[in-house]
């Protein structure tokens, strides 16, 4: 049932993910979208939970142009939290800050971050959650693994479906989400769970390419071998004791239909 007295703003509400969240919590809460045009409207204004589902997702742009990524990730989360006043925060981060995304036991969610090892994405994911974690009392942060969804651009799912020229090697492993599990769970999170949880969310089992290729028939392209090979194994054990999250292939198998 839905609570008027309950409000909700959504930074970046007509994103891949965000698009999900408002379709899920318009359900139960008053859901206003918030997005670089409109902010001024929201300066000062209250909510209960602000949720941010904003920031760069593409991780080029750290590498090429470090300083717009700092700003599209780290001032941007800052100057939000500044801007609006509410009483509960939710930020997307990414598993990106783990320097070790191959090995559970290197990326649980109280593994120590080794800034001198992560890729330039993950540190500038990394400072925002510090940001958040430094000057806030009421907070979750969710890093979010692979997602595939109805607004999918980008990632080796949609390659495969687009039957595209993948960048990784076709052995590569990988966890894939559907956008609508992470908008339950972040419902599940703010009406139900306590403050200062830090949660990967990610399938419980990743998938292959190759496996994954075969629900598409898709066909490798030439010289595929040469490219990348990635391998991840991402630590899921807190998020399945608060959500039953489908495995990888469950959820490709699902989006293929």
């Amino acid at each position: 049932m839905k609570s008027k007295n309950r409000l909700v703003f959504l930074i970046g509400g007509k994103g891949f993910v965000g698009n999900e969240i408002k379709k899920r919590l318009k359900k139960n809460f008053l859901v206003k979208i918030i997005h670089k045009k409109n902010l001024k409207k929201f300066e000062n204004k209250e909510c209960e939970f602000l949720i941010n589902a904003n920031g760069n997702s593409k991780k080029y742009i750290s590498e090429k142009n470090f300083l717009e990524d700092f700003k599209l990730n780290v001032l941007s989360t800052a100057n939000f939290i500044e801007k609006i006043q509410f009483k509960k925060y939710i930020h997307l981060s990414s598993i990106d800050v783990y320097h070790d995304l191959t090995n559970k036991s290197n990326n649980h969610e109280n593994t120590k971050i080794n800034i001198n090892k992560i890729s330039k994405y993950g540190f500038n994911k990394y400072l925002s959650e510090l940001i958040i974690i430094k000057t806030l009392k009421n907070w979750n942060i969710l890093r979010l693994s692979g997602m595939v969804g109805s607004r999918l651009n980008k990632n080796p799912i949609f390659d495969m479906k687009k039957n595209k020229k993948l960048f990784v090697n076709i052995n590569s492993k990988f966890h894939f989400m559907h956008t609508n599990e992470v908008a339950e769970i972040i419902f599940k999170i703010i009406t139900k769970f306590k403050n200062k949880r830090i949660i990967n969310v990610a399938s419980p089992k990743n998938i292959s390419l190759k496996e994954a290729a075969e629900i598409f028939n898709y066909k490798v392209h030439k010289d595929n071998s040469k490219l990348p090979l990635k391998k991840y194994e991402i630590n899921t054990l807190k998020l399945k004791k608060i959500f039953n999250v489908k495995s990888s292939r469950k959820t490709i198998l699902d989006f293929v239909k």
